[in-house]
């Protein structure tokens, strides 16, 4: 068994080794739990997320043992960059829309709103936060085609 983990850390994406070590370091002086989310190069040069939770334990000698666990949460990361990435996408459209859009929450009140929907009604962000549906409906004209 392994006396230290060097050869561990040398895996560690050379962009996240400062923070690791940093955090490894104030867990252990500290003697608290360790958690962490970073990524490691694989021999085979493939990179994977790992997301870590490890408790320092003092030994007899003064070393100090770790017990944990490590986590592959690779796809998990894949999953919220995609996920980031739709979401920008979508903020991009609505954000550009010419048509006024409102979305309100389950409550009732005004949660999101366009540029646009504001403009149509001369409304300050502050004054739409505080609407409710009824009161927003208000403010629009609504038709049906016939």
């Amino acid at each position: 068994m392994a006396r230290d983990a060097t050869q561990v850390f040398a895996m560690v994406h050379p962009d996240d080794a400062v923070a690791v070590g940093q955090s490894v370091a104030a867990s252990a002086q500290q003697m608290l739990p360790w958690r962490a989310e970073f990524r490691m190069c694989l021999p085979d040069g493939e990179q994977v997320w790992i997301e870590g939770h490890s408790s320092p334990v003092a030994e007899p000698d003064g070393a100090i043992a770790w017990h944990g666990t490590v986590a592959d949460i690779s796809e998990r990361k894949r999953t919220e960059r995609a996920l980031l990435e739709s979401r920008t996408r979508l903020a991009a459209v609505v954000a550009n829309m010419t048509e006024g859009l409102v979305v309100c929450s389950d409550d009732g009140r005004l949660a999101e709103w366009n540029e646009a929907a504001l403009a149509m009604h001369e409304l300050e962000p502050a004054r739409a936060a505080g609407l409710t549906l009824k009161q927003a409906s208000a403010l629009f004209e609504l038709r049906t085609l016939d």
